[in-house]
């Protein structure tokens, strides 16, 4: 197990083919919270995934920010992957994700190239806005900014984190060479 790397997903009426997905993190420390989960929800998953990992789950609906900051405080390593159960990512990308921020000590955020998008030329892209599907973040960074502003149930609470990111020292990169 990678234990300097924690993943860390919030689900929500997930699709059980979706949960298959999570199998990619089996090597990394997997915590999930489930809005309106339940015990018998855990051994669903635990049926699916055949590995170990942390769940948490609240009887209604908390929000994305909420459960997203309660696994935050949850993280023992030093990196953690922000993520969905719809994104799909190479163990050795999430490990070439983390070797980027060596790069500038500043780097806060290093998220995939999502999008697809081969003609950029530059392997790695300092960028003002990223798209927060699938982000490395910096725990000890992440923790002295905060995480995500939980006046945001479900929307802007990517724009606002990236909002406080830009006015401060800390920088968000995207790795072109990287997919997701």
């Amino acid at each position: 197990m990678i234990n300097n790397i924690s993943t860390i997903l919030t689900l929500y009426k997930t699709p059980l083919n979706k949960l298959n997905n999570l199998k990619q993190y089996k090597n990394f420390n997997l915590l999930l919270f489930e809005q309106e989960g339940s015990e018998f929800s855990k051994k669903k998953i635990q049926k699916i995934l055949k590995f170990r990992f942390k769940y948490y789950f609240s009887i209604k609906n908390i929000g994305l920010s909420k459960s997203s900051n309660f696994l935050l405080r949850k993280v023992k390593g030093k990196f953690l992957l922000f993520t969905q159960p719809d994104i799909l990512i190479k163990k050795k990308d999430i490990l070439h994700l983390k070797k980027i921020f060596k790069v500038d000590k500043n780097i806060i955020f290093v998220t995939p190239n999502i999008s697809q998008n081969k003609k950029n030329r530059y392997k790695i892209e300092y960028t003002k806005k990223i798209k927060a599907a699938c982000i490395l973040c910096d725990v000890e960074k992440l923790k002295k900014i905060g995480f995500f502003d939980e006046d945001f149930f479900l929307y802007w609470e990517d724009i606002d984190l990236m909002k406080r990111i830009n006015q401060s020292k800390y920088k968000m990169v995207i790795a072109n060479n990287i997919y997701a």
